[in-house]
């Protein structure tokens, strides 16, 4: 649990620099540039299905490999182009709970594309706000029960932590209660490098829940 903690402020010490980086631009800039500038914060529960278990002959052939998780990260919209917006953004997840096979930390970052408030199928100005992004970073994968055993037939490999490359894509959408406060979904896929899979890598997917607050918004 100290490792949890000390993982998730060091994520949001990361989100913290990146907003706090975001304020003193918009402090300093013009006003043109302000309406460019918009920054964001967000943090969710999320669900993680990472994708392990069952695809290697090991002693944890039964486990379904779920985690849950807290998602915290910013965005920094800087540039707009009709009602679209393209923005950069930084997210960490942090395993709360493991279960019994391994438990997935990440951090990484990208680009993100979004629509401003719409309607349901484009119909009406509503407060929905639809987005998709493609992000890229690192993983980090602690194996439960101190290892993660793979008979090879001819002994075992034995893996108690694995560090690799991780892509993630997908999107969501965010309701707005205000101009400041939304309430989010995000679905993500992933795709973890790690050497306990045959083919080097687990295929993944999370699914969140949480708010955002857009700093500056009138």
């Amino acid at each position: 649990m100290d490792t949890v903690k000390l993982s998730l402020t060091k994520t949001l010490l990361v989100v913290c620099l990146f907003l706090g980086s975001a304020q003193l631009l918009l402090a300093q800039a013009a006003p043109t540039a302000v309406r460019r500038l918009s920054p964001s914060a967000f943090v969710m529960f999320t669900g993680v299905a990472t994708g392990m278990g069952s695809h290697q002959q090991t002693d944890f052939s039964n486990e379904s490999g779920h985690n849950l998780s807290v998602t915290a990260g910013g965005d920094l919209g800087f540039l707009n182009f009709g009602r679209y917006a393209l923005a950069a953004e930084v997210r960490g997840t942090i395993p709360v709970s493991s279960g019994k096979l391994v438990g997935i930390k990440d951090i990484v970052g990208g680009v993100r594309i979004s629509r401003e408030p719409m309607g349901i199928m484009g119909r009406g100005n509503t407060n929905f706000r639809p987005y998709v992004d493609g992000l890229f970073g690192r993983n980090q994968m602690t194996y439960q029960d101190g290892n993660y055993v793979i008979n090879t037939g001819n002994g075992v490999l034995i893996y108690k932590q694995t560090a690799g490359w991780m892509t993630q894509a997908g999107g969501g959408v965010e309701y707005d209660f205000n101009s400041h406060l939304s309430v989010k979904l995000d679905a993500q896929a992933m795709l973890s490098q790690t050497p306990v899979m045959a083919s080097g890598h687990a295929f993944g997917v999370q699914a969140s829940a949480g708010i955002t607050y857009r700093l500056g918004a009138r």
